[in-house]
């Protein structure tokens, strides 16, 4: 009888075991289109290593939530991500459409953009269709995320809030379509959809600005898809109109292309005019955080001329912790801010792509001067791990270009970018 009674006690230990991990749910590694996955309730939502484990490389494919009763809202909200690399998540309402690795582009029309450490945010279907597109045609890192799905009956729209966007972190100098600003209207309930009949941005505050150029509002994500209004000239005001608020976060953003002699702190713009189905909001807070601009510099596509006066890091396109960018080309001219000053700089890790094969290397070459011209090439750098190299341009100038033509993206470079007052020469013996 113990016997049995013991046995009985295990069977229903391992039941309810299995009761209470049956909602958890871990993305498959298949390619392209992987399962419709129906919800009912509230599950668990993991990338493909599961709660434990990291996320994968080389990988892309999608998974498509349905609820359980048709017409209910399905809603994803993010409890943590951290994604490296060139990882990243689509969240679309309704089909991702996306058919297999091989596919050269994400399908426009998405609700957003994922990457990085951006947990927190919540993004609901209306279609019926809520689809999650994980998208790593690299080397990608980071621990994934846990992420809660939900499907609930619909009701009638109702306003909740409208808030600031606070924590945009810095960004780095000649940075391209960097959020500066962003504000969170908040609505609850999915059925009979409410309109922003206006939003306007007071942008005054970057009137004749050093900092920032080509001001832009978007909705959700900086894509071509989402874009509202664009300024024409920095510090005017932005403005959106008739626009249908979907469930929980709608959130806009305005993005800005950082200069490349950009310092100091971006100042802080606000929310002129919230209007929501005729009637006038009361933001909870109309201003946010000034946007900190850290004197660091990323490998830029375009090529792009720095002035350097304190110590400024340089690190490839991927930055201090990501990696070069697959078929990457680029190229950045450092100029000293103090006349008779020459530009140097100190590359304290090299890690980039080096093959036997003709043609397969990355090529990462130091110029003197302005233009990227052979007859004033200094050094190009292959297989060392580290390096000095100093101007002698008469303008103390530096061009560094990096073309990447393999499908094994390095880890790049860190450097340290400075100007210096050259000695007179001596004479030793």
């Amino acid at each position: 009888m113990k016997r049995f009674l013991h046995l009985f006690v295990l069977v229903a230990m391992a039941c309810f075991a299995l009761a209470v991990h049956a909602d958890d749910y871990t993305m498959p590694t298949d390619d392209g289109f992987i399962e419709k996955k129906v919800v009912d309730g509230t599950i668990t939502f993991y990338d493909m290593g599961g709660p434990s484990s990291n996320t994968k490389s080389y990988f892309a494919g999608y998974v498509r939530f349905v609820p359980a009763n048709e017409g209910d809202l399905l809603t994803i909200t993010f409890e943590e991500l951290d994604l490296g690399g060139v990882a990243k998540l689509y969240i679309y309402d309704g089909d991702a459409g996306w058919t297999s690795y091989h596919d050269t582009e994400v399908k426009a029309g998405y609700l957003a953009e994922l990457s990085g450490n951006t947990a927190g945010q919540s993004y609901s279907a209306t279609s019926g269709q809520l689809s999650v597109l994980y998208h790593c045609k690299g080397s990608g890192s980071g621990s994934g995320w846990k992420a809660t799905v939900t499907s609930v009956p619909a009701k009638d729209m109702e306003y909740v809030s409208t808030s600031v966007m606070t924590g945009l972190g810095s960004v780095s100098r000649g940075s391209k379509n960097q959020t500066i600003y962003g504000v969170s209207i908040v609505t609850d309930g999915g059925s009979n959809a409410l309109t922003l009949d206006e939003l306007s941005i007071d942008c005054s505050a970057l009137a004749g600005s050093d900092q920032v150029s080509n001001v832009r509002l978007y909705k959700g994500s900086a894509s071509d898809d989402n874009l509202l209004a664009t300024a024409a000239a920095t510090g005017d005001e932005l403005k959106a109109t008739n626009i249908t608020l979907k469930p929980k976060s709608n959130d806009y953003i305005v993005v800005a292309d950082v200069l490349p002699d950009a310092s100091g702190t971006i100042p802080t713009l606000a929310i002129g005019t919230v209007k929501v189905s005729g009637e006038v909001r009361t933001p909870d807070v109309a201003q946010g955080d000034g946007v900190v601009v850290d004197n660091v510099i990323l490998m830029p596509s375009a090529a792009t001329v720095y002035t350097i006066g304190d110590d400024a890091e340089f690190y490839d396109d991927g930055g201090k912790s990501g990696k070069i960018a697959l078929n990457f080309v680029g190229q950045a001219t450092f100029v000293p801010a103090t006349d008779g000053s020459k530009v140097k700089i100190d590359f304290t890790k090299l890690a980039i792509f080096n093959t036997s094969t003709v043609g397969k290397n990355d090529v990462l070459k130091i110029y003197n001067g302005r233009e990227a011209d052979e007859a004033n090439l200094l050094c190009t750098l292959l297989s060392e791990s580290s390096k000095i190299v100093k101007s002698t341009a008469d303008d103390g100038s530096l061009t560094v270009t990096l073309t990447s033509i393999t499908g094994v993206p390095a880890e790049g470079w860190e450097a340290t970018v400075s100007q210096f007052v050259p000695g007179d020469m001596t004479l030793n013996s």
